[in-house]
């Protein structure tokens, strides 16, 4: 049986190996986003993405692997790669989907996927609460941005408004050639 100071080295072992992969990424100028697209994801994706702009305008990669999540949450990634000096290329490895596939289709540089990655538009369901008045706001809010981030991608993958909404709703997940044939991507990625 392990006892509790074991198991709490073991942690501190892997969180000493976690800074030092992530250390060791910015310094080769790459930001991870691996795991939900939630509040923190996002804060510290942005937060790198904005301190590697600080030390040059050299360009960036943002490597995804992520379910997605909150449509809010791909607001402040999508600002900071909008603003930043120097290109964002994206690689997706495995998948991005939902708001993490617009985080990668939205990408000012290089937009990329291994050759097993999917991806896909369609967005988590929102759970809504509340009287019907306040339903009807919390969907106009969602819809609204909704909108507001299709015409962001439509602007980086030139596809048609009403074709990115059905996808968002209904849309399949692509391998990345599907998804470099629907501008979502640019290039299958090669061993570098």
């Amino acid at each position: 049986m392990t006892d509790h100071s074991d198991h709490a080295e073991n942690e501190r072992a892997g969180e000493r190996v976690d800074v030092e992969v992530a250390r060791r990424l910015f310094e080769r100028r790459t930001v991870l986003l691996s795991g939900p697209l939630d509040d923190g994801a996002a804060a510290r994706v942005a937060a790198e993405l904005m301190a590697l702009d600080g030390e040059g305008d050299e360009p960036v990669e943002l490597v995804v692997n992520s379910p997605g999540g909150p449509l809010e949450c791909a607001v402040p990634v999508l600002d900071v790669v909008d603003l930043l000096r120097g290109p964002v290329d994206a690689t997706c490895i495995g998948q991005a989907v939902g708001t993490a596939a617009f985080v990668v289709a939205c990408a000012t540089g290089r937009r990329r996927a291994s050759p097993r990655a999917r991806l896909g538009l369609r967005l988590a369901e929102v759970a809504l609460e509340g009287s019907s008045s306040r339903i009807d706001g919390q969907v106009g809010a969602v819809v609204a941005l909704r909108d507001d981030l299709v015409d962001r991608l439509a602007r980086s993958t030139g596809r048609p408004v009403a074709e990115l909404v059905a996808a968002t709703e209904r849309g399949p997940l692509l391998c990345a050639p599907e998804a470099v044939a629907a501008g979502l991507l640019d290039e299958v990625a090669e061993r570098r």
